[in-house]
């Protein structure tokens, strides 16, 4: 049985497999909040102190299993919508659950007014009128509120990195596709977290913040600005976000996109992760597409 020779076929097959990530690389587009990034709520809290939250919570025991989402929604949103209303025409920017944010937060993530001056504004507000708290212990909790969350050296010590979002983003830049970051995010709180994990944005090819542009999404214009910028074509263009009508802006624009869920776990029912598998496929059914030939 004669030894076996590689001819030219199966050297050009080699080549091609080696090279093949490259040859159908992707513009890989991710948002930050929930997606590649998450609350540290122990260290929230914390920050709040805890005191003026057992005192609330005192008075409104129903609410304990959802701290966090009682401080925010039922607190600290409704004082920003009783300080200043939503406009009519504002853009329908949403949180996490869904709830529209707040003219004052999208005035903040759109650059329109700074950090120092949003808190200022409101730490006014708050001592001026009373009558927008329900009691003493809530009005000492969005205090502690305002000041975290407009305040970048602490905000930024509430946050971190989902380690198997980081895991992904990896692999996606190890497979040869660019890397981009399109979110609504303040400039000064970003480059604080930046600077606290640099061996993870250097990944990047890009990030646009809605902080830079002036604008929220899921109106089109920071998407329009990433594209034309990096000079990025849709068509080759997924967006991995939390919010589905983010997506829905995304695919108007000709891109692909895919919502970022979470899977709850056996072991522990209240704490979920990432579905990064759901992620894989999208973008391995992706791979396939691009790799077609056109009929």
């Amino acid at each position: 049985m004669g030894s076996f020779k590689p001819g030219i076929k199966t050297l050009s097959l080699g080549y091609f497999i080696l090279i093949c990530p490259l040859l159908n690389g992707l513009n890989i587009i991710f948002d930050l909040g929930e997606v590649l990034i998450k609350t540290d709520t122990l260290m929230a809290l914390r920050h709040m102190g805890f005191s003026p939250i057992a005192h609330h919570l005192l008075n409104n025991p129903h609410k304990l299993l959802n701290v966090s989402t009682f401080l925010q929604y039922e607190c600290l949103f409704r004082f920003l919508n009783k300080v200043a209303p939503r406009l009519p025409d504002q853009v329908d920017a949403r949180d996490q659950h869904g709830i529209l944010l707040p003219r004052i937060m999208c005035e903040w993530l759109d650059g329109t007014t700074s950090n120092r001056q949003t808190r200022e504004l409101l730490l006014i507000a708050l001592d001026e009128h009373p009558e927008y708290c329900r009691s003493q212990s809530e009005r000492e909790m969005i205090r502690a509120m305002i000041t975290m969350m407009f305040t970048p050296e602490i905000y930024v010590t509430t946050r971190k990195l989902i380690p198997s979002m980081a895991d992904f983003v990896k692999e996606c830049k190890a497979q040869g596709h660019q890397l981009f970051v399109l979110s609504n995010w303040d400039r000064e709180s970003f480059e604080l977290f930046k600077q606290m994990h640099p061996a993870f944005f250097d990944q990047f090819d890009g990030i646009v913040l809605s902080g830079e542009v002036g604008s929220l999404k899921p109106d089109p214009a920071p998407y329009n600005h990433l594209l034309h910028t990096h000079k990025l074509l849709p068509q080759d263009s997924i967006f991995f976000d939390d919010r589905i009508e983010n997506i829905k802006t995304a695919k108007a624009l000709n891109m692909g996109g895919c919502v970022v869920t979470k899977k709850q776990t056996y072991q522990c029912p209240l704490k979920s992760d990432i579905d990064v598998d759901a992620l894989r496929n999208y973008l391995a059914q992706k791979n396939v597409s691009a790799a077609a030939p056109a009929a």
